[in-house]
């Protein structure tokens, strides 16, 4: 390890350029565990936020109408991806030819009806079509993009 600093430092620095890197080197790990404990402190925020939300039950303000203009505009091939999340978006782009195609074939949006907030903070709806009925969970961010959504296709 004495080669390894030696080697890094080099044999020709005076004390102050050392002591100058090696401050440089603190600083960054400072930045790198604040960076964490900002993470940690942000996710143990997100988890109380879905502990509350799970307990009132009550659906994110948007969700509902977020999911129908998000399945009709699958359906049609164009969906808005202003109105995602930009990763979502991405994925959206990258499976879309997946999936218009089958949500096309389920028809014709009749029905959302508010189930429950799953644990995750997620709101569930049962979405009923002119060809069957799916589950659907839906987050949205705070600016009222959807974060994320994902369906489970019953009968």
């Amino acid at each position: 390890e004495d080669q390894l600093t030696w080697r890094r430092f080099g044999a020709d620095r005076d004390a102050s350029a050392t002591r100058r890197e090696l401050q440089r080197v603190a600083s960054k790990i400072s930045d790198h565990l604040l960076d964490a404990l900002s993470v940690t402190i942000d996710f143990r925020q997100i988890m109380a936020d879905n502990k509350a939300k799970f307990q009132s039950q009550t659906p994110t303000p948007g969700s509902e109408a977020a999911l129908r203009r998000m399945i009709d505009g699958v359906r049609a091939g164009k969906p808005d991806y202003d109105e995602m999340a930009p990763w979502f978006a991405e994925l959206v782009k990258q499976t879309l030819y997946i999936y218009a195609p089958t949500y096309a074939r389920w028809g014709a949006v009749q029905s959302i009806e508010f189930r429950h907030v799953d644990m995750n903070g997620g709101d569930v709806y049962e979405v009923r079509q002119e060809h069957g009925i799916s589950t659907w969970t839906i987050f949205l961010d705070s600016n009222g993009h959807i974060e994320d959504a994902d369906n489970y296709r019953g009968a």
